[in-house]
């Protein structure tokens, strides 16, 4: 109701400006009031100073926009009380049924076992490498040692440069053995080999010095503890076999490609001083059928087998077979190649 009576003071007063501007001869509504004789003379009317019909009559001749002047004030409409869920209590709340806890099982004490003690055993005593005593001969009481077709002569005396028991440029090599030395004079053609100092290897046609006792030459060989290489003073002499008689070897069988797997399977045998003549007598001693030489960076291979793998179809022109044998001097033998074999058939004499 109070904005409504503003709104309606608001309008009244723009009224009264629009008469006050007027003809003083219109009718206006100072002169609804019938207490004002002439505009000029007008005083502001407020709000409370019309009456309702005073107030209808200006609502009628000036516009619609406040007819709603004089409605009646119904207040503001109350709220409708709010609804309240009926209040349930809630159930009571359920206990679960209390269960005393099992009483603690406890394990069974067993009474901790006596520590075992492991039976003490006393080590083994460490073993010596067996050293050979000054008093024990290595020379066999019955018969001399033949061992791959050389015998022990004896131990000789031998003093390297001033004295030396046979007369061969010695060959030195950090882990001789007797076999060593052996194959090594073999290819010399000489009658005895021996060793010198553990590590150097003779060879000669005789012996030169006088025999000396067996305990002189007592150092084991570097390659083979079980083998006797002399002494310091004095060199352990074996005897070499007598060769076979081998005949000259006739024209070759062939040249053959070889490879690991194409060689003829038996022995094998590389020498610096190789020749037709040395590998013949060496697979003479083996008894067999063929022997082939290779050679490769001036060092020559013998072979020795009964068969030549691969027959025919690894026979190639004897084009491939002209290396010079290391093993010659004044002539033009030839003992294969780097990657051909030249094989003879061995022929042995009766």
């Amino acid at each position: 109701m109070a904005v409504q009576k503003l709104t309606v003071f608001l309008i009244l007063a723009a009224i009264t400006l629009c008469f006050a501007q007027d003809d003083p001869f219109e009718p206006s509504i100072f002169a609804i009031s019938g207490d004002i004789d002439s505009h000029n003379d007008a005083k502001p009317i407020t709000l409370h100073d019309l009456t309702e019909e005073q107030a209808l009559f200006a609502v009628i001749n000036f516009g619609p926009s406040i007819s709603g002047a004089d409605d009646e004030d119904t207040g503001p409409v109350p709220s409708p009380p709010p609804t309240e869920k009926p209040t349930v209590p809630p159930p009571p709340p359920t206990e679960k049924p209390t269960v005393p806890p099992p009483p603690p099982t406890e394990k069974p004490t067993v009474p901790p076992l006596p520590p075992t003690e492991k039976p003490t055993v006393p080590p083994p005593p460490p073993t010596e490498k067996p050293t050979v005593p000054e008093s024990i001969t290595t020379t066999p009481k019955t018969s001399k040692p033949k061992v791959r077709e050389f015998e022990f002569v004896g131990c000789y005396a031998n003093h390297h440069g001033t004295e030396t028991a046979l007369d061969d440029i010695p060959r030195s090599h950090p882990e001789m053995t007797v076999v060593d030395c052996y194959f090594f004079c073999t290819l010399r053609f000489a009658n005895y080999f021996g060793i010198f100092d553990a590590t150097k290897c003779y060879c000669g046609f005789t012996i030169n010095t006088t025999q000396v006792v067996q305990d002189r030459c007592r150092l084991t060989c570097p390659g083979n503890p079980l083998e006797v290489c002399g002494g310091s003073s004095a060199i352990s002499i074996y005897v070499l076999p007598k060769p076979k008689v081998v005949s000259r070897p006739e024209d070759p069988v062939g040249c053959y490609f070889a490879s690991d797997s194409s060689t003829l399977g038996g022995p094998k045998l590389s020498s610096s001083d190789m020749t037709q003549s040395v590998c013949a007598s060496e697979c003479a001693k083996y008894l067999t059928k063929y022997f082939g030489l290779m050679t490769k960076d001036s060092q020559g291979s013998c072979h020795c087998g009964n068969e030549i793998p691969s027959g025919e179809q690894n026979k190639y022109d004897m084009s491939f077979c002209q290396y010079k044998c290391p093993g010659v001097r004044f002539n033009m033998e030839v003992c294969g190649s780097d990657m051909f074999m030249l094989v003879f058939k061995l022929n042995i004499q009766s």
